[in-house]
């Protein structure tokens, strides 16, 4: 059934959101999510709303490198759970 003449379902739409940030969906599913965006003000507001918050956390996260150190050891913890 083309998209076009399907219902609109706000609850599907909107548990697209995160995916659709996060480019995980498939060019089919992207451009289908689109359409549902154009179709219905309440879930574009509701994806504007989410894609702010993800730039306001990946302006406010700080990216730094971690002890080479630490990271050993994590690995090693790993490791070492994953033999028991």
């Amino acid at each position: 059934m083309d998209s076009s003449n399907k219902m609109h379902d706000c609850s599907d739409v909107i548990s697209k959101v995160s995916l659709a940030l996060d480019g995980e969906l498939s060019d089919h599913e992207a451009r289908e999510f689109l359409v549902e965006l154009k179709r219905c003000s309440f879930c574009l507001d509701q994806y504007q709303i989410e894609q702010s918050f993800k730039e306001f956390l990946c302006n406010k996260i700080q990216r730094r490198e971690s002890n080479p150190g630490l990271a050993n050891q994590i690995r090693m913890k790993i490791a070492q759970i994953s033999i028991e």
